[in-house]
């Protein structure tokens, strides 16, 4: 009995490519949560960079540690003026940094934002009345800096009043903290 030594047929060959490709369709596909999870990562080092500037910028301009159940203002708190925020970016050396994006800011090209983090803690008290309270009311926990950036794949401009987003925002007392708000709500502040 002879064996010819053949090759595979082009049926076997087609069907162990397609074999190869749908695993691999299936690989990629488990790869995109990992990569947001990956950018997450990188965004709570940056919101934890901005507090520690924060931070030292309150022991530079002698401010205090905000307690609940005490009203501070802005100036007491020791926290940059919020017409200078600028001033404070470069002196820290935020500005032109790559602290300064969240890494899942989707921006086309070139950002038209300086800054892809929302800045609560710089309302100021001219500006927001009710700042006082809501320092009182927070304490350490009033946010600093938030960042809206990990709810890239969802419009919330239509979304209903139950409807929830994650958010991820450094502290006064500098803990890092991803959580969900309700999607009607600014940047929320708690």
């Amino acid at each position: 009995m002879i064996h010819k030594n053949r090759g595979f047929t082009m049926l076997e060959l087609l069907v162990a490519c397609s074999i190869l490709f749908m695993l691999a369709g299936l690989i990629f596909g488990a790869f995109g949560p990992a990569r947001e999870k990956s950018r997450q990562s990188v965004c709570a080092s940056n919101l934890h960079q901005w507090g520690l500037a924060f931070a030292m910028y309150v022991q530079d301009y002698d401010g205090v540690d905000p307690q609940i159940g005490k009203e501070y203002t802005h100036a007491q708190l020791g926290l940059p003026p919020a017409g200078d925020i600028s001033g404070f970016l470069k002196q820290y050396k935020i500005d032109d940094s790559p602290v300064e994006f969240c890494p899942s800011a989707h921006y086309g090209g070139k950002p038209s934002r300086k800054i892809s983090y929302v800045l609560p803690a710089f309302l100021d008290e001219d500006v927001d009345p009710g700042y006082e309270n809501m320092v009182s009311r927070l304490g350490p926990n009033m946010a600093l800096v938030t960042c809206e950036m990990h709810n890239v794949s969802t419009d919330f401009s239509h979304e209903p009043s139950w409807a929830m987003k994650w958010v991820q925002s450094v502290h006064i007392d500098q803990h890092v903290q991803f959580h969900q708000v309700k999607a009607t709500t600014s940047s929320s502040f708690e």
